[in-house]
């Protein structure tokens, strides 16, 4: 280099260390896009109604003049209509966030396992993080862009960065509620391992509390605005879904939890996956204990969402991930020190081959989710675009899942449910079934129109074809959906 007056060697020493990052954020944000950016569900489609709202001027709500929140994530909403601007297209605009936020997750990960000298917890998080199914079926909600700002606070918090910590937590929360957990985690053991300097003085004067007020008021921001706007800070939904999860039809979130895990681990990767995790728990617990705090996350996260008796949903288990995978690099790492004993030089090329390998299985499996879809969205956007097109603007829609109908309809909407009127949810009891939730749902509201499935809801429509009339019929078979579905016309 010194035949080069004046060339600095260090330049390019950045340039490659922050090129390949930029690099694999392309690649893999703009891959998981490509590959996945066609999948949706019914649920996240009530977030893109609310956030097409609010761009509209119709306000933080699902129906223009009922001020109820019925979505989980107010910075994801927020987020969608300021950039719906610029892209119109909001289904395809939420998968492109996530897909980009899987991409800077794992790169926080591979920060945090250098941070804490786990190279090859951060090669776990790089590769099996963000290819995992469960993550990847998320996309388009919320969850990637939560996990990521969660995995920016422990990656923060782990340089000592409290300030960006405690700002990129309170972004979290406004992403997601049960970012509490990892966030009061991460202040617990902060204050702990500074429990012999809590007394001095200088140590309160070195805290970053212009960072810490941001934060706060953050939050307060948002709750005073929730508490003046729709007269409560929580989400009617999370009463509704518990509401579901005490009903004796419904699975819990402990049922589902067993129910996902024996569907993964019926892939023989999926077992080798799970036996390296336990070992990386039992070497967590032994030697690398502040990956304790990272797995204690998952581990907050699934007592309280027991505690809370919600019903499941498979979204629910995507933020167990990336404990998931830190374990999983964890048991790499233990695999990697028995090869080192045995033939030291194999013993980083061992573990390498090892990750590489659940790296291009877990790369098959995104292959497979490409070809799948749910086979509800192309029957309900057109049950949807029906509804704008030939009904009433002001005129009232009953349906059970009101996401993707109700997003194309834009319509205002009643769910049997429970998800936008509390007082659905309300009847929603362990003996009760959605026939009934939906029964007494059109006797209250006296909807224009409903929206059945045939043959699924016995009471309701029978009671709906006594005051309305089909006005259109939807076949699944045309759509790829194995349940037909009709449109009533009513007059009460």
């Amino acid at each position: 280099m010194q035949k080069f007056p004046g060339f600095d060697a260090s330049v390019l020493r950045r340039g490659s260390r922050y090129g390949w990052r930029l690099a694999y954020f392309l690649a893999v944000g703009g891959g998981v896009f490509w590959a996945l950016a066609h999948r949706v569900y019914d649920d996240p489609f009530i977030t893109y109604r609310y956030a097409e709202n609010l761009r509209a001027g119709w306000g933080f709500v699902y129906n223009p003049g009922e001020r109820i929140l019925s979505t989980t994530t107010p910075l994801f909403t927020l987020t969608l209509a300021l950039l719906s601007g610029l892209w119109h297209n909001l289904p395809h605009l939420a998968s492109a966030l996530g897909a980009f936020s899987l991409a800077a997750g794992g790169l926080l990960f591979w920060d945090l396992g250098k941070a804490w000298k786990s190279p090859l917890v951060g090669w776990s998080g790089l590769l099996l993080y963000p290819t995992f199914p469960l993550v990847l079926s998320s996309l388009g909600s919320e969850t990637p862009v939560y996990l990521m700002l969660v995995l920016g606070m422990y990656a923060r918090y782990a340089r000592g960065r409290m300030g960006w910590a405690a700002v990129l937590g309170a972004l979290a929360i406004l992403t997601r509620a049960d970012a509490l957990l990892p966030a009061a985690l991460l202040g617990a053991a902060y204050l702990w391992s500074h429990r012999s300097r809590l007394r001095e003085a200088r140590f309160w004067r070195e805290q970053p509390w212009g960072w810490f007020a941001a934060a706060a008021g953050m939050l307060l921001g948002w709750h005073l605005f929730a508490w003046r706007y729709f007269g409560a800070p929580l989400p009617v939904t999370l009463a509704a879904k518990q509401a579901q999860g005490r009903m004796a039809i419904s699975r819990t979130f402990v049922d589902g939890f067993f129910r996902t895990a024996r569907w993964y681990v019926a892939y023989w990767p999926y077992r080798l996956e799970f036996v390296l995790a336990l070992l990386g728990s039992v070497l967590a617990l032994a030697r690398r204990r502040r990956w304790l705090l990272f797995l204690g996350w998952a581990v907050a996260y699934f007592l309280a969402y027991t505690a809370l008796r919600v019903s499941s949903y498979f979204w629910y288990y995507a933020p167990l991930i990336p404990a998931w995978a830190a374990a999983v690099g964890l048991g790499v790492s233990g695999v990697r020190r028995a090869l080192h004993r045995v033939r030291p030089a194999l013993s980083w090329g061992g573990a390498g081959i090892l990750l590489a390998a659940l790296f291009f299985f877990q790369v098959s499996q995104v292959q497979q989710m490409r070809g799948q879809n749910d086979p509800r969205y192309r029957a309900y956007r057109a049950v949807g675009t029906w509804l704008r097109e030939n009904t009433p603007p002001e005129a009232s829609v009953g349906m059970l899942e009101v996401g993707i109908i109700g997003y194309y309809a834009r319509r205002p909407v009643i769910g049997f449910a429970g998800l936008l009127q509390p007082e659905v949810a309300a009847r929603l009891r362990p003996d009760s079934t959605y026939d009934d939730a939906g029964l007494w749902a059109v006797q209250r509201y006296h909807p224009q129109y409903i929206v059945l499935h045939d043959d699924a809801f016995p009471r309701l429509t029978a009671e709906t074809q006594r005051f309305c009339q089909a006005v259109r019929r939807f076949p699944g078979a045309q759509y790829g959906y194995n349940a037909d579905l009709t449109v009533y016309a009513c007059t009460w």
